[in-house]
């Protein structure tokens, strides 16, 4: 059948009366033919976007990967994709598979260099086979020929310029590849090749955090040393000499060293998170206690909107502490000129899951606009130089992270700014969720 549009129009004669009609038959084959290019080109689009999605929110390397050769299958029409990664060794490891010989052809392992995945390695570049079962490279001949596979395309994921899999797809008969297909075939494979990439660094960080835990004890040992040095020049120096004065500027860059060092460590800690069950507003209570007398003495009122009932949570309290407190201090750096400290929880359910949330609130100036993408990177921060390192809030992050829950900030309507956490509440932890006690200030 071929598309057609009729347009009409009547022939009239002398007189005006129609005598007859003209009828134009419109061949629209190339309009759909267009419109059906059209949309494969918005659902590569849409395959792609959601690619790149994938590879730039989450470190999960398999779900990337499926993610590829399933987009592969659609997008080109292809009867197998399998995506192999290389080992250490160099071998290639099937690490996703999917179409429907998947369960048929059970490659799972290629010795390094061996079959065409090996060629492409070897190469860097793309490689194409018109017929597979009349390749040398091609090492399951018999196999094609009573699937029927017809045509190869493989392609390189690289690396830091090195190759670190391939992306091999095969499809039922023998198919010429057009110059669209290949770079949507690239582009998928330059995507899971950033994800594994992703992966392996991410595999790192623990050595990156051992390295900096050591740097920061190396940095503290001369530090020590020249803060005592610093401090026997006040006591041999009378106040108000020049000596005197440098050695209370150096001293106070000294501690400031310390403190940098000492989150540091923190920062570079892996230690797993505890589960113990505990009242996260006992925490925070605990942790408001300390600070009393510095805060009245900085003119902040501290106001409490506690649930009356609060779980016991499954974590690390003394870690919870840790980011609690670092959001009290923040308020509190936060309103120099005195003001109003809230602290607030309650249980929220979003999505069908519970958790249960602790918002901290100041009166102080609120966070800028520019700032509040960046608040929770390492050594950013809006203090002054003697007043915070920028590591407490990156910190807490991770912190929060580890135990499945969120933290974020937004500024307040009325002024100032807000620092909520939440974090998950378990059925068997609700259960056994413990009265909080009325302390109202």
């Amino acid at each position: 059948l071929v598309p057609v549009r009729l347009t009409s129009s009547p022939v009239r004669d002398a007189s005006g009366k129609v005598v007859a009609r003209t009828v134009i038959f419109h061949d629209l084959t190339g309009q759909k033919l267009a419109e059906r290019e059209r949309e494969a080109y918005i659902g590569r689009l849409k395959a792609l976007n959601g690619l790149m999605a994938q590879v730039t929110s989450s470190l999960e390397e398999e779900e990337v990967l499926a993610f590829v050769a399933r987009a592969a299958s659609e997008l080109l029409g292809l009867s197998l994709v399998i995506l192999f990664v290389a080992d250490e060794g160099g071998d290639l490891v099937a690490r996703a598979r999917i179409g429907e010989w998947a369960e048929i052809v059970g490659v799972e392992r290629l010795p390094k260099g061996e079959g065409v995945a090996g060629l492409v390695t070897s190469r860097g570049e793309p490689v194409y086979l018109r017929e597979v079962a009349e390749s040398p490279q091609f090492m399951r001949k018999e196999e094609a020929r009573r699937l029927g596979i017809g045509s190869y395309l493989g392609l390189p994921l690289k690396a830091r310029g090195e190759v670190i899999g391939v992306l091999s797809c095969l499809t039922e008969g023998v198919r010429e590849f057009t110059e669209a297909e290949i770079e949507v075939a690239a582009a998928l494979a330059s995507g899971a090749a950033t994800a594994v990439a992703n992966a392996q660094t991410h595999a790192h960080l623990p050595s990156i955090g051992t390295l900096t835990a050591g740097a920061a004890h190396e940095i503290l040992n001369p530090a020590n040393i020249i803060g005592l040095h610093a401090q026997r020049l006040m006591w041999e120096n009378a106040e108000g000499t020049s000596p005197h004065q440098s050695a209370t500027v150096i001293l106070r860059n000294v501690e400031r060293i310390s403190r940098i060092c000492e989150d540091l460590r923190r920062f570079s800690r892996e230690e797993a998170a505890k589960r113990e069950p505990f009242s996260p507003d006992d925490a925070l209570r605990q942790c408001l206690r300390p600070l009393e007398s510095e805060l009245r003495l900085a003119g902040v009122e501290v106001r409490y909107r506690l649930a009356k009932e609060a779980p016991a949570l499954l974590g690390d309290k003394g870690q919870i502490q840790q980011v609690f407190f670092n959001l009290l201090r923040n308020a509190m750096d936060a309103m120099p000129q005195g003001g109003t400290l809230t602290v607030a929880s309650r249980e929220v359910t979003k999505e069908g899951a519970r958790w249960w949330e602790t918002r901290v609130s100041d009166t102080g100036t609120g966070i800028p606009p520019e700032a509040m993408p960046r608040i929770f990177d390492p050594f950013f921060t809006t203090k002054p130089e003697d007043k915070g390192t920028g590591l407490g809030l990156s910190v807490s992050y991770g912190i929060v992270e580890s135990h499945g829950g969120e933290i974020w900030a937004e500024n307040n309507p009325d002024g100032g700014a807000a620092f909520i956490v939440r974090l998950p509440i378990k059925e068997e932890e609700h259960e056994q969720a413990a009265p909080a006690r009325s302390d109202r200030g």
